[in-house]
């Protein structure tokens, strides 16, 4: 019997941790591990999460609006819904998460992991992630026939994303910056992207992105190198 008591104990005791998971989650919480915890509809608005792991977990319908995170864990997580409005997010990880119909209004992201992303976002929301985000990674992600044009992309990585179709009219995608005494043009990584179809007009080249500062049109050989199997920068006079 002892053997059968403790495993129905056990699995009570998972139970009633899992609802507690669901009815306090923290507005501050550091390293807690949520991971495949129901969590639909939690509020952690103006909260601060610093790697809390929610791999797996459910969070469609919950608010981050506000909250500050770092290198907080969202992989395969379900955050259809869920609401990123002005949230500061470093190192978070949204490998694999389902994120159709967040919302991302002046968000902040830095090194953000989206590869693969696939999500039903509108684009009006995909461009606020997109351009909150620096150094994040959308590699393998799927963005065709999506209006980005106009969009600020600062060391964004689309390699290998299905961008056929897809609008850059306008965006940045490339800028200057100091390599010793030279200034070198770094662009957007594109290589091996899919591009049949995509618009390239006007894309700018900027010394500051950020500002939109000391803009001019891409030139087309350099932004023939972001979607090249190696792009590499290519130094111009200091």
């Amino acid at each position: 019997m002892k053997p059968f008591f403790i495993t129905v104990c056990a699995a009570a005791l998972a139970v009633t941790c899992l609802w507690r998971a669901s009815a306090e989650a923290p507005r501050f919480c550091e390293a807690c591990n949520y991971a495949g915890a129901a969590l639909s509809n939690s509020d952690f608005t103006n909260g601060a999460l610093i790697a809390a792991n929610f791999k797996g977990a459910t969070l469609d319908g919950s608010s981050f609006r506000g909250a500050r995170l770092v290198a907080v864990n969202f992989e395969k997580a379900d955050l259809r819904n869920t609401h990123f409005d002005s949230a500061d997010c470093v190192a978070c990880n949204f490998a694999g998460a389902q994120l159709d119909g967040a919302t991302f209004s002046k968000v902040a992201m830095v090194a953000a992991n989206f590869k693969g992303f696939s999500s039903s976002v509108q684009d009006a929301e995909l461009r606020q992630l997109l351009s909150g985000c620096i150094s994040c990674n959308f590699s393998g992600a799927y963005l065709s026939a999506r209006d980005l044009s106009g969009v600020t992309l600062i060391s964004v990585d689309l390699s290998q994303a299905d961008l056929r179709g897809t609008d850059f009219t306008g965006a940045v995608l490339c800028w200057y910056q100091r390599a010793g005494a030279q200034r070198v043009v770094v662009c957007d990584a594109m290589h091996d992207a899919i591009t049949t179809g995509a618009k390239f007009d006007g894309a700018q080249l900027c010394d500051n992105p950020l500002s939109r500062i000391g803009c001019v049109a891409a030139p087309a050989d350099t932004l023939k190198r972001s979607l090249g199997p190696k792009p590499s920068a290519s130094p111009e006079s200091p």
